[in-house]
């Protein structure tokens, strides 16, 4: 049996696609499987029982958690569970929660569907679909973990995931209406829908994750242009080739082997200036060629370099060097995550880092 959720609607919507996705599937049979829907409060305290009742009474092999990610264009397939409830509006009792899911739980989950099918499956019925590292910081990331926890402490061979889903088209159809009436031309999208200002011609300054992520959702916000600048070629950008390329579908421009040199505006940026760079032995240089982006909004995202950190912990290219399971060159500290030098910057890649660092300072205390 597959246990499938869906959240009722929230932050001034109506209607939730999860929701109405599970009652759709409810009854059904499917590869097999009998298909069973309940739908959830927005209420996290009503779920720290609720799951774990709804497992135990159904008792499935399997449970898809459905949810809704504002401004998303795509089915997002949430890879990681985090131990923390950071919500930016409050939930249908009121609660603005900033603690840990479960008080003194793991750091982390990692899903146990299979991800890689289920996009591969999706992609070839034409629906657009990626993995997600990060299922955000309210109810949705929330119950992932209390089913991912209760599977880890009571039923080990069951699976769970997280599914999020866009807009309906109506709902977009809705909000385009209500911002054409409003004579607004910037489309938003914030957890309870409140304003999120967007600039026409954005640019991003960077070549990693975080600068595609500004990128897409800048674009999938209303900007009219978008414009990643990445200082050196394409094949030097930290982001994988997929976020490149899901950037590009979104309509994000990318430039490469450009910097920005000046920006002009009067009280507001309304241009960037660019020269064009070349990469030798001796780094990069700077062209004699220019040219200007238009521009109401400059996002920088260059990355980040550790400060402050005590000198006998050994840093390479301004992150902390670690060897094996994260040991530094300190006895008895341990790092991981977008500090430490070495992996991918992703969420999923911190939750790993810190399970290895876990078990090989347990090793180490035991002796």
């Amino acid at each position: 049996m597959i246990l499938v959720t869906g959240f009722t609607g929230y932050g001034g919507r109506s209607a939730n696609p999860a929701e109405m996705v599970a009652l759709a599937l409810d009854g059904a049979t499917i590869g097999g499987a009998r298909v069973a829907a309940e739908i959830l409060p927005i209420d996290l305290a009503a779920l720290e029982t609720l799951i774990p009742a709804l497992i135990e009474a159904h008792a499935p092999s399997a449970v898809i958690l459905l949810g809704l990610w504002p401004g998303e264009a795509v089915i997002r397939l949430e890879r990681v569970a985090a131990n923390r409830a950071q919500f930016e509006i409050p939930d249908a009792a009121g609660r603005l929660v900033n603690a840990e899911v479960v008080a003194g739980g793991p750091g982390g989950y990692l899903a146990t569907l299979p991800a890689d099918r289920i996009e591969a499956a999706v992609r070839a019925a034409g629906i657009p679909c990626r993995q997600s590292g990060t299922a955000g910081s309210f109810l949705c990331n929330a119950t992932l973990y209390l089913a991912l926890h209760h599977a880890a402490c009571h039923r080990p061979g069951m699976r769970a995931g997280f599914i999020h889903l866009p807009y309906l088209p109506a709902q977009v159809t809705q909000m385009l209406d209500d911002l054409a009436a409003e004579a607004r031309t910037d489309l938003r999208q914030c957890a309870d829908l409140s304003g999120l200002p967007v600039g026409r011609d954005v640019v991003v300054i960077g070549g990693g994750m975080t600068a595609v992520d500004a990128a897409v959702q800048s674009k999938l916000l209303g900007a009219e242009t978008v414009t990643i600048l990445y200082r050196r070629g394409q094949e030097r950008m930290s982001a994988s080739r997929d976020e490149q390329d899901h950037a590009t579908a979104s309509g994000v421009r990318i430039i490469c082997n450009a910097t920005p040199v000046a920006i002009r505006g009067e009280g507001a940026v309304r241009e960037v200036v660019c020269a064009y760079t070349s990469e030798g032995p001796g780094g990069l240089t700077l062209g004699p060629e220019t040219f200007t982006l238009r521009a109401d909004q400059v996002l920088k995202a260059i990355g980040q370099q550790l400060d402050g950190a005590p000198g006998t912990l050994a840093l390479t290219a301004g992150k902390i060097a670690v060897t094996g399971a994260g040991r530094t060159s300190v006895p008895g500290v341990w790092a991981g995550g977008d500090c430490a030098a070495g992996g991918e910057d992703l969420t999923v890649t911190a939750v790993a880092e810190g399970r290895d660092a876990a078990e090989d300072i347990h090793r180490a205390l035991l002796g």
